[in-house]
């Protein structure tokens, strides 16, 4: 596949760089912004028709519109107070951004917003060099690669860095290693990936490219069985670490054990867990909640830095299990039924990956990793769709 941008997609990719650049508020307007621009903006057949789009859009939103409407109904018994409240617009955007951008320009639209990402993370290492000069650049890259000491690195910025990991998937799902512009790409992201050293990025990175070579070979069939035993093997996963967690001596004594440096996230995950109980009696304590018992412990630290853990606290046993079972397994089976082997084997892979990123990060709430965990499998979908159509037609 090649990436050459058109001129009508210009407007999107400088939106969404806006929106990667932003603050909440920000992202939010321009996001709107972005929404506006890929439903007028259509392009001929993108492979993704208006009643796939409602479809996925369904699939990708209907759990955070029902996490929300849970937590109002914990607010109205009273389990939960009202200042966990919000509009959870942060969450709700990357999805119908998602759906929008494929709608308008199928894989186009993706490979756009990861233009936008990179473009974004340009710009962001120039406002660094204007408003402090060189040095911080050059202290990065001396950190990463000499010192190996990567506190404080101007390249660590989360969301970008993390989410730009996503590529790794669409690279192999696509197959365009054989594009120089697509090679290009990849290395660019490799570079913000290398220069952002998140520990937890890297294991995902690992995840990922061990789980694509061991399915890799499989017939399709096979492949799709070996993908809903991993994801089984995911929500098992996502249990323990729950009931491991729940066990107040167990953290600590695992992680002086085996010297492992949590950077003091082994405090957030204490606490937080232990205002909870692993039980099905346990209804959780509402979206957002743990956000407000961190500002109220450790403010001005606001994350727990794990989104099992978030979940679990926000939400509950129950509904925390059926989240698991439906992200990791329920939608690939979805994707299966409707729109082929390949289709779900490309959602599976960025279920590997964000899996991993769960264990010790926020991506869960994160703008950019959400958009990136969304739009690939949609536009692997339309990609799908558009080939199908065009063989159809060919016979």
């Amino acid at each position: 596949m090649s990436i050459k941008i058109k001129m009508y997609e210009i407007p999107y990719i400088i939106s969404m760089c806006v929106a990667f650049l932003g603050n909440n508020l920000i992202q939010v307007i321009v996001g709107g912004l972005a929404i506006v621009i890929g439903i007028l903006g259509r392009k001929g057949n993108s492979g993704l028709p208006k009643d796939d789009c409602k479809i996925l859009f369904c699939w990708f939103f209907l759990p955070c519109l029902i996490i929300h409407i849970y937590t109002c109904i914990l607010v109205l018994i009273g389990v939960a107070g009202y200042q966990v409240l919000s509009t959870n617009l942060i969450t709700y955007l990357p999805v119908l951004i998602a759906v929008c951008a494929v709608y308008a320009w199928g894989m186009r639209g993706c490979i756009d917003t990861f233009v936008a990402l990179l473009i974004a993370w340009i710009v962001k290492i120039i406002l660094i060099i204007c408003s402090s000069g060189l040095q911080p650049v050059i202290d990065g890259i001396r950190q990463v690669f000499i010192v190996k000491d990567f506190s404080g690195n101007v390249f660590e910025m989360d969301d970008i860095v993390l989410s730009s990991g996503y590529f790794l998937v669409l690279f192999l799902a696509m197959k365009i290693t054989n594009k120089r512009n697509s090679i290009f790409l990849a290395t660019m992201f490799l570079l913000i990936f290398a220069l952002g050293v998140k520990r937890i990025g890297l294991v995902a990175v690992a995840a990922t490219l061990f789980s694509y070579l061991v399915l890799f070979k499989m017939n399709k069939k096979n492949r799709f069985r070996a993908c809903i035993v991993m994801g089984i093997f995911i929500f098992i996963f996502g249990i323990g670490i729950i009931y491991l967690l729940s066990d107040e001596t167990f953290l600590d004594s695992f992680l002086d054990k085996y010297k492992i440096d949590v950077m003091s996230r082994n405090y957030f995950w204490s606490y937080i867990m232990s205002q909870t109980n692993f039980s099905y009696t346990f209804f959780g304590l509402g979206r957002g909640s743990v956000k407000v018992l961190m500002l109220d412990k450790f403010a001005p630290f606001m994350h727990v830095h794990s989104d099992y853990i978030k979940m679990f606290v926000e939400i509950g046993f129950i509904p925390y299990l059926i989240w698991l079972w439906y992200y990791f397994v329920g939608i690939t089976r979805r994707i299966k039924n409707r729109y082929g082997y390949d289709s779900a084997y490309i959602f599976f892979l960025t279920a590997v990956y964000t899996s991993v990123l769960y264990i010790t990060d926020n991506t869960e709430s994160y703008y950019i990793c959400g958009l990136m965990r969304c739009i690939i499998p949609v536009a692997y979908i339309a990609y799908y769709k558009k080939n199908l159509t065009t063989l159809k037609k060919a016979e």
